[in-house]
């Protein structure tokens, strides 16, 4: 759990940094929605560097749901460092399989105890560092199948980015959406369209049709005796 100063330095920097260091700290998938809380920075804010961050390499997303984790290779400064009154063999580094921050002591009477070093960035991301803040390229539309736009449509579902990328998934059909639309709406009163787009991204068995009750005589024991 961050104690209330290391919320309060976070707060204090700027940034992508941030980000990274915020994660590294919390040492588990994460995502959005915690960081701009944490923050108090907009949820738009949050998600934009993200994507940034995600884009360049530093962090990837673990399963669609769980958030992301850090990803980048970076260095881990050993414990034989020099200090400014000994005169052991110079810092050695170790490669990991994350950026690692070392050996970071805070709390509300103590500053931070060691340095922070974070691998340079790979080099086909030097070019967006290069341009600043944070601004992510737009990704070519991709297109969707009429009949599966118009169950879409049907289903209330309108066309964005989160749903645009829920047509390409390859278990979402316009049989798959109707089939737990109807399901849903059976169930449900109101707007179910937020329900439906998280069950669709779940990628759960679609439901089978209720059998019509009048069937079982005409297909029963009974059949021969009933008239069609």
């Amino acid at each position: 759990m961050l104690t209330h100063y290391q919320i309060q330095l976070l707060r204090s920097l700027k940034k992508t940094a941030v980000i990274l260091l915020l994660m590294a700290w919390i040492g588990r998938p994460t995502g959005e929605t915690e960081i701009a809380s944490i923050l108090e920075i907009g949820i738009c804010t949050a998600r934009r560097y993200l994507v940034w961050l995600e884009r360049a390499g530093f962090i990837r997303r673990d399963r669609f749901h769980a958030g992301f984790q850090l990803a980048n290779e970076g260095f881990r400064l050993l414990s034989n460092g020099v200090s400014s009154d000994s005169h052991d063999e110079p810092a050695q580094f170790e490669r990991v399989p994350a950026i690692i921050i070392n050996d970071i002591s805070l709390n509300q009477e103590s500053e931070v105890e060691s340095t922070t070093i974070i691998a340079p960035p790979p080099a086909q991301i030097e070019r967006v560092l290069s341009n600043g803040s944070p601004k992510p390229e737009k990704e070519p539309v991709p297109e969707i199948d009429p009949e599966l736009a118009a169950a879409f449509k049907a289903a209330g579902i309108v066309l964005n980015t989160r749903t645009r990328r829920l047509a390409q998934m390859s278990h979402v059909t316009p049989e798959y959406v109707r089939a737990h639309y109807d399901e849903l709406k059976s169930r449900r009163k109101g707007d179910i369209t937020g329900l439906l787009i998280v069950t669709l991204e779940s990628g759960l068995p679609a439901p089978e049709p209720e059998p019509d009750p009048n069937m079982r005589y005409v297909t029963g024991e009974f059949a021969d005796f009933i008239e069609h």
